[in-house]
């Protein structure tokens, strides 16, 4: 959800977040003034967007990372979503992605924890967000046989069935493109 708040024009007090949020919703909100996007208005945006950008592999990664889409290969890969340090009930730990993470907020760790759960990683005792290196319980012990020397292991492997995002069709057309989630739930443009 579009937070107009924090917007440097509403901290100055030279407009009020709801004409911020007007200006950002006019930006989809095309085809009648309503204060909804349809998924029409939303691949009309996206078509006058297509056309500038020649390089398929950035128009991938710039849908990715503006709507926290997960997934993608290589540097189409999506940077965006949060990851967080699990610890894990068996005390090992992992660097897991917060799927579908848009409108969670950096401390709203109960969101982080559901979505974690959703992704099927069940054996959560707690997540650390501040990307530290100390561990909490005793950040100065420099004891080789403690906690926090313990192997972190890489992310696990993405959950193809998640993507693409929950109601994002497989298959948009935009421009003259389509935007076509593979089975790899990898985005690609071809055209249509």
């Amino acid at each position: 959800k579009y937070n107009a708040d924090k917007h440097p024009d509403v901290i100055a007090n030279k407009r009020t977040a709801d004409e911020v949020l007007r200006e950002f919703l006019d930006t989809f909100d095309t085809v009648e003034k309503d204060g909804k996007v349809t998924p029409e208005e939303f691949i009309e945006y996206y078509s006058n967007v297509s056309a500038s950008i020649d390089d398929d592999d950035y128009f991938e990664l710039m849908i990715r990372n503006a709507w926290h889409i997960s997934g993608g290969i290589g540097w189409c890969a999506n940077t965006s979503c949060r990851r967080v340090l699990v610890i894990h009930t068996d005390g090992h730990q992992t660097v897991e992605e917060i799927k579908n993470d848009l409108g969670i907020g950096p401390n709203d760790k109960e969101a982080m924890m559901k979505n974690l759960k959703n992704q099927g990683i069940h054996t959560v005792a707690s997540i650390d967000t501040s990307g530290s290196t100390d561990t909490p319980s005793n950040p100065n012990n420099n004891n080789q046989n403690d906690d926090h020397n313990k192997k972190v292991t890489p992310p696990s492997t993405p959950d193809k069935s998640s993507m693409p995002v929950a109601g994002t069709p497989s298959n948009i057309p935009i421009g003259g493109h389509h935007v076509v989630a593979n089975k790899n739930g990898r985005f690609g443009r071809g055209v249509g």
